[in-house]
């Protein structure tokens, strides 16, 4: 079942960053796996309030996330499974892992991981819910029926208001789409988008514009020219939406990269080669012509 359901195994994302940081601890304490026992009673003292449903959800989600591959091992043997693991990167490990043991499902069909995808999907196709839309009077996410109204009225999705939306929020944040704004939230992708610069750019320091949209694409198929963007975008036009031109980035990554520049990360430069070039959304509502990005690095 769905991780953006509250009700729904998967779905606890302090839960998930518990776990992880207990594990983490053992293994920088060369205690490298404990048991499920001893787990949930490090994570449940005896002293805390205890009920059936808690230690039912708690079994539930645990469960998940080692199905899923997060972590590894059975009933008496639990551990990390990544040795570069920290609490800082979880966000980062978590999204790559949706990403790959989505690669091969149905991105509409799907009930488990997908919901989130494909949600994700349509909140960054829509120019109106960034920070730039914010300034043009664009939709202010201030609350989850804010949240389920972008999706459920400007695609052919739906989500439900009471036990999704907000879900869908907390995810959201957590993974490095959207951003608190305003006493709500806004999309921005630069978090998620930051965690694979380094991967990116590990040959060289200098892309065309294009071949960097392209090569995140390929890690972040929700953004633009991504394979989960190319599959929602049809459900938004049903509703309206106008794809961008050729030459245009969507607000979303267009914010991000100048959020990046501003972070000292890139340096967005204009190439001669006009016909390579892309044109990105400024926050004043302007336009910029954008040909190579050159990396700073994280120095």
């Amino acid at each position: 079942m769905s991780i953006i359901n509250n009700a729904h195994p998967g779905s606890l994302i302090r839960l998930v960053c518990l776990v992880d940081r207990v594990l983490n601890r053992r293994r920088k304490q060369k205690q490298k796996s404990i048991s499920r026992q001893e787990l949930i009673e490090t994570c449940r003292p005896e002293n805390l309030p205890r009920s059936d449903g808690a230690k039912k959800r708690f079994a539930e989600n645990l469960d998940f996330w080692l199905d899923q591959g997060l972590w590894e091992g059975g009933e008496d043997s639990i551990a990390s499974k990544d040795s570069k693991a920290t609490e800082q990167n979880l966000p980062f490990r978590v999204l790559k892992l949706c990403i790959s043991q989505s690669a091969d499902q149905d991105i509409l069909g799907g009930k488990r991981l997908e919901p989130l995808l494909r949600t994700i999907s349509v909140l960054l196709a829509q120019d109106q819910l960034t920070f730039q839309g914010q300034q043009r009077g664009g939709q202010h996410l201030a609350n989850p029926g804010d949240i389920a109204e972008a999706i459920n009225s400007r695609s052919a999705l739906s989500i439900n208001e009471s036990n999704e939306a907000n879900t869908l929020k907390d995810w959201g944040i957590f993974l490095g789409f959207l951003e608190p704004f305003a006493g709500g939230v806004i999309v921005d992708p630069t978090r998620a988008i930051e965690s694979f610069l380094q991967e990116i750019f590990v040959k060289k320091n200098s892309l065309p514009i294009r071949d960097l949209i392209v090569a995140l694409a390929d890690r972040l198929p929700m953004l633009d020219g991504g394979a989960y963007r190319k599959i929602v975008e049809p459900l938004l036009e049903e509703k309206g939406w106008q794809r961008p031109l050729e030459n245009r980035m969507s607000a979303s990554l267009s914010h991000a990269l100048l959020r990046m520049e501003k972070g000292l990360k890139f340096v967005l430069e204009q190439s001669s080669d006009d016909s390579r070039s892309m044109t990105l959304k400024t926050t004043d509502g302007g336009d910029r012509s954008v040909g190579t990005v050159r990396y700073r690095g994280n120095g």
